[in-house]
């Protein structure tokens, strides 16, 4: 594989942006690129009940981070991993069909929820109720297989 084309673009970090409305929930899958997004949105994060976004177990995208990075960042800011709501498998290894293991989870998407505070603002605690219950522990994760290489 290789870059079919580049191009150059000016990018604008979250907590730079001025929204007309308060952001609840984020929901990230850029392709390695989710913690640098997430260090640029650290006040916004600070009214978000909600984070899903795409997690990698092993080397992805060039340069992107794993799985344990994001989940300390989150931790650090109040967000707990609840679970995965999908997962996605992979075989890096060619080899003769005799000789394949079993596929490994490659990357996939988690979701984080903010810890439930005494403190917490009415709302905030509405709006992760419904977080809670919009992603319900219960749905099964939906495995999917594909041949992403760096």
């Amino acid at each position: 594989m290789s870059p079919a084309r580049r191009v150059s673009m000016q990018t604008v970090a979250l907590d730079d942006l001025n929204p007309k409305y308060p952001v609840d929930f984020l929901s990230l899958g850029t392709q390695g690129s989710e913690l640098t997004i997430l260090r640029g949105a650290e006040k916004t994060l600070k009214n978000v009940v909600g984070v899903e976004c795409e997690v990698s177990f092993r080397p992805v995208y060039e340069g992107g981070p794993l799985a344990g990075d994001i989940a300390a960042f989150l931790d650090r800011l109040g967000f707990e991993f609840i679970r995965f709501t999908t997962l996605t498998n992979d075989a890096p290894r060619s080899m003769p069909y005799m000789g394949r293991m079993e596929k490994l989870h490659t990357f996939g998407d988690a979701l984080f929820l903010r810890r439930p505070q005494a403190d917490m603002p009415l709302e905030q605690r509405r709006k992760l109720v419904f977080a809670a219950i919009a992603y319900p522990h219960s749905k099964m994760v939906g495995v999917t297989s594909t041949h992403k290489q760096i």
